[in-house]
């Protein structure tokens, strides 16, 4: 039969192995909670750029400079 003393040892051993994957598991949460809302804030972002009607403008302002001479387009690649 086990002493006492042993079957305290393993039941603190078990219970700092669950502590230890807690932790981890927050980390991993926080991890992914802040990618997510990082991207929801870029949407958000991009949306309030698109609504102001700036995303359509640099759209054709870009394309303008595509439409002229090949030589215009050459050198707009080149120059980027």
């Amino acid at each position: 039969m086990r002493s006492q003393t042993a079957s305290m040892g393993c039941r603190t051993l078990a219970l700092h192995r669950l502590q230890g994957e807690g932790g981890q598991a927050t980390l991993e949460f926080a991890l992914i909670l802040f990618a997510f809302l990082s991207l929801l804030v870029g949407l958000g972002a991009l949306a309030d750029f698109a609504r102001s009607g700036a995303l359509v403008e640099h759209a054709g302002a870009t394309a303008s400079h595509t439409l002229g001479s090949d030589a215009g387009a050459v050198a707009d690649v080149l120059a980027y």
